[in-house]
């Protein structure tokens, strides 16, 4: 039996609500040959929740991102950072490789410097049962052509085109020495055409490597890398080259695209210069991709810097686009009275969402969320709809992601006792907006229970870092959830799946 839907553009968003409710009744008259651990089909209820990807004591994974295969919502890609230096074994000597050196960037475990390349890796697993069961694929040992030296991997960004293509993005450095810490570095791109099963060789992206995060764009299937903070030039950092020549005095962020995430354009500054002083895109930098239109997103807090990107007093948080992959920018300030502690933005890929953004800013004492939407590009904006589960506890760590259709995702984290700098016990909550971003529904816990506190101890890693991430199906009606919790005494990666029709309400 095949059904068919017509969707008028003035009722789309009723029209994906629509889809949601009928997607996964659509999947369970679906047959499946294979059944998870209880027994139900894939696509049925109860769905998988708080499923611990990867129940380990010897490895610390930060930083849970996930992808959906478009072509396949079995298909889930999960990827993290893993490295075994700060675990509560390695550290209860400490003896070597754990022991911590002092390095210019504070402690690190003497293991990174060892060149022992899974000390200090990606890790990615995949499932082709809809997030019951995952497989470890192990990248550890790839490096970029002619350069083994750039065996260490850690945090970057996980996507997957309209195709089906898998796209996975990393520092990939050498640690060097503890006096001579991270000397040549790049941002190294992998990908996988097979759902995650086997990767291609690194390819470097040329922009600088510290923190890189990506973005495609579903409908012409470009990759864009965006790197730097405002201590990392252009050089050595970007190439892997050590007799690179630093091409620029000063830190910013870079953008590059790439169509097959192993050409890419030449690095672009997200920020820029009036001819005497130079202003860096790279605070709290982030980015978004749709339509042939890539969006940046950073924070600028002095007077100078807000009057040379979009005017007006400071604090200020700057909204630029590119349809030439940075090349020039069209910029424009969002409404937001506060710089705010995270900024997100996200950019809509469905066939009516051309120049539709979100930004979400989390308030300055961590008490909710505000979402501003743009339907031209920065031009005009409409909101703030305020997102939080409880405005009297601290969130941290959000994530934001549009589905095909247009459907906006959300999810943070919420410590439940002791509130900012304290970092757990914390609980994960999404909510969606089936409405623009104008209303979002009542926010939904994800995790379906606290995480563990943190052993206050072992607090290395790069806790802030540990983003939590969200991916959203339409065609199953399903949220996808990733996140890093303390509940076997180490920080695993857990995933959780919930139903569209969970968060109906508020709508």
């Amino acid at each position: 039996m095949s059904m068919r839907f017509h969707c008028k553009q003035g009722s789309r968003l009723a029209c994906a609500a629509s889809l949601a409710f009928v997607g996964p009744l659509l999947t369970l008259a679906t047959p499946s040959s294979a059944t998870p651990p209880n027994g139900s089909p894939h696509f049925g209820f109860p769905l998988p929740t708080n499923v611990n990807v990867d129940p380990t004591v010897d490895r610390r994974l930060i930083g849970a991102e996930i992808a959906v295969n478009p072509r396949n919502p079995l298909n889930i890609v999960l990827a993290d950072v893993e490295d075994d230096g700060y675990t509560q074994i390695c550290q209860a000597g400490p003896q070597p490789p754990c022991v911590l050196d002092q390095t210019p960037f504070g402690p690190q475990p003497d293991g990174y410097f060892t060149g022992e390349p899974e000390f200090s890796t990606k890790a990615v697993f995949t499932s082709f049962d809809g997030g019951w069961t995952w497989k470890k694929i192990d990248i550890s040992a790839s490096f970029p052509a002619g350069m083994p030296y750039l065996n260490a991997k850690n945090e970057g960004g996980l996507s997957v085109t309209a195709d089906g293509t898998f796209y996975l993005e990393f520092n990939n450095l050498s640690w060097g020495t503890p006096q001579n810490f991270a000397p040549v570095a790049g941002v190294g791109f992998i990908k996988s055409t097979d759902g995650g099963q086997t990767w291609s060789q690194p390819v470097l992206s040329g922009t600088p490597s510290d923190f890189p995060l990506m973005a495609v764009d579903q409908s012409t299937g470009t990759v864009y890398s965006l790197t730097g903070l405002p201590f990392t030039p252009l050089g050595p950092r970007s190439t892997g080259n050590p007799n690179s020549p630093i091409l620029t005095a000063y830190g910013d962020a870079f953008v590059a695209a790439s169509q097959d995430g192993v050409h890419w354009t030449p690095p672009q500054r997200a920020g820029g210069t009036d001819g005497v002083n130079q202003y860096s895109g790279a605070n709290g930098k982030a980015v978004a991709a749709a339509h042939g239109e890539v969006a940046t997103l950073h924070v600028e807090t002095t007077a100078a810097a807000c009057a040379f990107f979009v005017g007006g007093t400071a604090p200020c948080i700057v909204f630029q686009t590119s349809t030439d992959d940075g090349a020039t920018w069209s910029r424009h300030r969002v409404p937001s009275p506060i710089a705010g502690q995270q900024v997100l933005v996200a950019a809509d890929p469905s066939w009516w969402g051309r120049g539709k953004f979100a930004v979400a800013v989390l308030a300055n004492d961590y008490s909710e969320w505000s979402v501003y939407t743009t339907r031209d590009s920065g031009n005009t904006w409409s909101g703030p709809a305020v997102v939080t589960d409880n405005s009297a506890q601290t969130h941290w760590n959000g994530w934001m992601s549009y589905s095909p259709l247009g459907v906006l995702g959300l999810v943070w984290r919420t410590n439940t006792q002791a509130p900012f700098p304290a970092l757990s016990p914390y609980t994960i909550w999404a909510a969606l907006s089936f409405t623009d971003g104008q209303t979002f529904s009542t926010p939904v816990m994800a995790s379906q229970g606290s995480s563990a506190a943190q052993p206050g101890a072992f607090s290395g890693g790069n806790l802030f870092q540990d983003l939590s991430s969200v991916a959203l199906d339409d065609l199953t009606g399903r949220v996808y959830v990733g996140w890093g919790g303390w509940n076997t005494g180490e920080r695993n990666v857990y995933f959780t799946t919930l139903p569209y029709s969970a968060f109906f309400r508020g709508h």
